[in-house]
């Protein structure tokens, strides 16, 4: 697997192989620098070429051949999560672009409703307004009950 935790090199003296000779990392092998002049540079893809070349002359061609064949499977394999990494990204962001959109919306819808919330209090307080002033004009309750209807309708 690709998140396989590089494992670190075998100290167990209980084999023939000596310990840090062969360091497994996320799937390659390769050989540890076994004297301090391969140790010159701290650079791993510098170590990577030296130990290469160095042990190129000791591989067999199918050793080096499995080798290249591990190396692509594990580009491979980065490929694939990448793509699987940006399908995963643009669903992502899709859905944060719909919901945007759809709080656009709800604010629009809310704006409106408040819209016409102080419209109907505006309308309310003039007719309270009107309802005052015709109220001074009437003389008392009773005058009120003596209306007809066609007379309160206007």
């Amino acid at each position: 697997p690709i998140d396989t935790p590089f494992p670190e090199p075998s100290t167990s003296s209980g084999g023939n192989q000596r310990p840090g000779e062969l360091y497994k990392m996320a799937g390659f092998s390769q050989d540890l620098p076994i004297s301090s002049h391969h140790l010159q540079s701290t650079s791993p893809q510098l170590i990577f070429q030296r130990g290469s070349t160095t042990s190129n002359s000791s591989l067999s061609p199918s050793s080096s051949s499995t080798e290249i064949n591990l190396m692509r499977n594990r580009v491979l394999q980065m490929q694939t999560l990448a793509m699987t990494e940006k399908e995963s990204s643009d669903h992502w962001r899709r859905e944060a672009e719909d919901n945007h959109r759809l709080v656009v919306q709800l604010e629009q819808e809310k704006n409106r409703a408040i819209q016409q919330r102080d419209d109907a209090l505006h309308q309310i307080e003039q007719m309270r307004q009107l309802l005052i002033h015709n109220m001074r004009l009437l003389p008392s309750d009773n005058d009120l009950m003596q209306l007809t209807l066609d007379d309160v309708r206007s």
